[in-house]
């Protein structure tokens, strides 16, 4: 509950203000198991923006 209150009134507002977000690939990110998210680390902000254009709780 607290990863969905963060990531919906901060982290992704955050995101979308600071820098231009572009995601690839965001439909094949399985409902249910494992899957590897990769960023090409453009800044320190990567965690937050990979969290923001998730659909699943990473």
């Amino acid at each position: 509950m607290i990863y969905a209150f963060g990531k919906a009134l901060i982290a992704f507002p955050l995101i979308n203000i600071l820098c231009c977000l572009r995601v690839e690939g965001k439909e094949n990110v399985p409902q249910k198991g494992g899957f590897i998210l990769a960023s090409n680390h453009a800044s320190y902000l990567d965690p937050l923006a990979l969290g923001a254009a998730c659909p699943r709780k990473v």
